[in-house]
């Protein structure tokens, strides 16, 4: 398990965890506590709970990022005799995902900066995203677009994908237009500018975007020779 917060811990446990078939548990003695490692409370003390609850959380505390902790819940029967049970380990991980590199490509994958309006289906590289501590999780997909003159972007979301790629997230994707980026007649709008937008999203919750290059598209394939490696014409979201 991961998380992002440095300030607190909180466990959960099933209401059959705990059983005492002769005297009984006693609810006034459960505690919980916190520790750098299995049932060290170095972190914090035990407090007491509400057994009925089922969860414990420790506040106030102050968390190290790229650290595991745990929790320790502890209980007494009726006659005095404790028992203490230990979490699994809590990475904290308080940094967002290294973003790579994202690329659009053609079928021969070179770095595309134009399409022709008609072309259903966008193919990007994704490379070099990476997250050292939880790992990656997911990417977010957003295709935005800007006519040629105007400040104004528009952004559809494409969801979510998880990978299952090689260590270095070398992968390559095909995205599908979504329906409202298209005319009546299925084919993307001539003249405007395109990127994607990648957001990528650790095993933690943080996140962080990356950006592709932008690509035109135009009704006439014959212009591709105006376009070259150095185009690169920013879209702001």
């Amino acid at each position: 398990d991961y998380q992002t917060n440095t300030t607190f811990l909180s466990a959960y446990w099933n209401p059959d965890s705990f059983q005492d078939a002769e005297s009984g548990l006693d609810p006034s003695t459960f505690t919980v506590a916190a520790g750098s490692f299995p049932y060290l409370t170095d972190i914090s003390e035990p407090i007491a709970i509400i057994a009925e609850a089922n969860r414990g959380v420790i506040s106030g505390l102050t968390l190290e990022h790229n650290t595991s902790y745990y929790v320790m819940v502890s209980v007494a029967n009726r006659a005095g005799i404790f028992v203490t049970a230990a979490s699994n380990g809590i990475l904290v991980d308080t940094t967002p995902p290294l973003t790579g590199v994202v690329t659009v490509t053609d079928d021969s994958e070179n770095t595309l900066h134009y399409v022709s309006v008609c072309k259903r289906r966008i193919t990007a590289n994704v490379v070099d995203f990476k997250d050292e501590e939880s790992g990656l999780a997911a990417f977010q997909w957003k295709l935005c677009r800007k006519a040629a003159r105007s400040t104004a972007v528009q952004c559809t979301e494409l969801g979510f994908t998880t990978f299952q790629c090689s260590p270095d997230y070398d992968c390559t994707l095909d995205v599908q237009h979504p329906d409202d980026m298209l005319l009546e007649s299925g084919c993307l709008i001539s003249s405007y500018y395109y990127q994607l937008h990648i957001r990528a999203w650790n095993n933690a919750g943080a996140s962080t975007e990356k950006i592709s290059n932008t690509f035109i598209v135009r009704a006439d394939e014959g212009v591709s020779d105006l376009l070259n490696g150095d185009t690169d014409i920013e879209i702001e979201s």
